[in-house]
């Protein structure tokens, strides 16, 4: 994660945060058939948790502000899941997070 706090042109102050998690690439591949409970946990508190919980921590200054961008890098599997189909766990979770940013900025 990073936030980084900046003074625009005009003199005010705003914050942009941006989110790029990754849980271990062998939690995330293969058939989900054979991936055990706790690697799934593992792959949707990094890749969709943590993230949640950072905006939280960041967004009430945002909205104060009338302004912060926010940036989740997720994958291009998200747009096109059938692509790889063997990262159905990492994209799936990762699907998650950008629905519920698409919820948030509404």
């Amino acid at each position: 994660m990073q936030t980084h706090a900046q003074t625009s042109p005009i003199g005010h102050t705003y914050t942009s945060h941006c989110n790029n998690a990754s849980a271990r690439q062998d939690a995330q591949a293969g058939d989900f058939r054979q991936v055990a409970r706790e690697d799934w946990i593992c792959t949707v508190d990094a890749n969709m948790l943590t993230p949640i919980f950072l905006i939280r921590a960041v967004v009430d200054g945002m909205v104060a502000r009338g302004f912060g961008p926010i940036i989740n890098i997720t994958a291009s599997g998200v747009k096109s899941p059938g692509i790889y189909p063997q990262l159905g766990i990492a994209i799936g979770v990762r699907s998650e997070l950008t629905g519920f940013i698409g919820v948030l900025s509404g």
